[in-house]
């Protein structure tokens, strides 16, 4: 009987490991599956050139003075006043320092899967993914030239007195609060995320050559986009469609190589979101949020895999995967910036996976195990990219068969 199954669903936009399946379940044989993972690396971004970063770096604000003046124009008032103090231009040389947003999130996710095989040809699943999401926001300061200023012009101007005594953390977190946003608080917080219904049929079956379909169906069961939370994921509630096709060639000495090619395609929704009124408008009030139409772009994959299978129990995988995906667009009735919301939203991703599984199906039909299960291990990493984390992913899957 071949019982050999690896059911996929989707969490943050990709498939936790990404990977194709070879067969599907027989007829009437039902498979529970426990998947437990992890994501990390996701304080670290690759951006439009491909460079990567941490997310304090590349969300770091510089209080020089051109940003002064634009956050405050009272600012510019006092950079020119300190300008004219000898010919160092010092008002220009002011700087209250580098804001850094240190951010550190983490999910992990739970994800129980129901599998039946409706023929000997087609399996259904149906998968609840659940989300732990944890994020650790601390705001810190620093490269600040203040103590010279307060060392050469402290008390004699007030004004300069109180800007060289700015808590800039603390008027980021007013700013913040005044612009209608929810805390910036660390977070823990867990989640379902989209229902997934998977289904998998057999297109091709022959001598040592199979192709597989694959189709995706998320439900917009999980959490509806937050505009007023800053720190909060929006990935759930959305309809998409995956479809994907796997070629598997088993070859000699156990091994096998499989490809897989997909496009995923999320459905168009409304959604509630702040709009900027322009190309500095970095933290859009309350005032700009309104009901605007989304179309998340389409995404597609392309997944190679080679595995050997050393005997009945013990498998190895790598695999390579690359993956685009194109710009989100949003349109409304108000006129607004609406371009301004799809800067950076077109991806590409490059992943290496590894995978380790033992499998005691034949065993137990030898009666050599007291059930038939497979226990594998996946990791996957984002080595390369434009405009996403540097995701590093670990799952643990348990599938049983009865």
């Amino acid at each position: 009987m071949k019982l050999l199954l690896k059911i996929l669903f989707l969490m943050m936009g990709f498939k936790s490991a990404n990977a194709g399946i070879s067969d599907t379940l027989p007829e009437g044989i039902n498979s529970p599956i426990f998947k437990f993972g992890l994501v990390q690396g996701l304080n670290q971004k690759y951006n439009k050139a491909g460079e990567l970063w941490r997310l304090s770096d590349l969300y770091s604000i510089e209080f020089d003075a051109p940003t002064l003046a634009k956050v405050n124009p009272q600012a510019q008032v006092l950079i020119s006043a300190l300008n004219k103090f000898g010919n160092q231009r010092l008002g220009d040389a002011l700087n209250l320092g580098v804001l850094e947003f240190n951010i550190d999130p983490t999910v992990s996710y739970f994800a129980p899967v129901y599998a039946r095989g409706i023929s000997n040809k087609w399996t259904m699943a149906l998968a609840l993914p659940i989300i732990t999401y944890k994020n650790t926001v601390k705001i810190s300061r620093s490269f600040s030239n203040v103590d010279f200023y307060k060392q050469e012009f402290g008390g004699k101007f007030p004004e300069l007195d109180q800007a060289l005594n700015t808590d800039l953390g603390a008027e980021t977190l007013k700013a913040i609060s005044a612009a209608g946003y929810k805390p910036l608080v660390d977070k823990n917080e867990t989640f379902l995320h989209d229902v997934q219904l998977v289904s998998f049929y057999n297109l091709f079956s022959q001598d040592r050559i199979s192709v597989i379909h694959s189709a995706y169906l998320g439900l917009p069961t999980g959490p509806k986009f937050d505009p007023d939370d800053i720190t909060a994921l929006n990935i759930s509630g959305m309809t998409s469609l995956e479809n994907g096709v796997t070629f598997a060639y088993n070859m000699d000495y156990g091994v096998t190589f499989m490809s897989t090619l997909s496009y995923l395609y999320s459905l168009p929704d409304q959604i509630t979101k702040r709009v900027p009124r322009n190309e500095d408008d970095i933290l859009p009030n309350d005032s700009t949020k309104e009901s605007i139409r989304r179309t998340t772009g389409s995404k597609t994959t392309l997944k190679n895999e080679l595995a050997v299978k050393f005997n009945d129990k013990y498998k190895v995988g790598v695999g390579h995967g690359y993956a685009q995906k194109n710009s989100d667009s949003y349109s409304g009735s108000n006129g607004s910036r609406y371009d301004l919301l799809t800067a950076n939203t077109n991806t590409q991703e490059q992943t290496a996976s590894l995978s380790l599984s033992y499998d005691t199906v034949k065993s137990y039909f030898k009666k050599q195990a007291v059930i038939p299960a497979i226990i594998s291990y996946d990791l996957s990493s984002a080595f390369a990219g434009q405009n996403i984390e540097r995701k590093i992913i670990q799952e643990i899957s348990f599938i049983l068969f009865f």
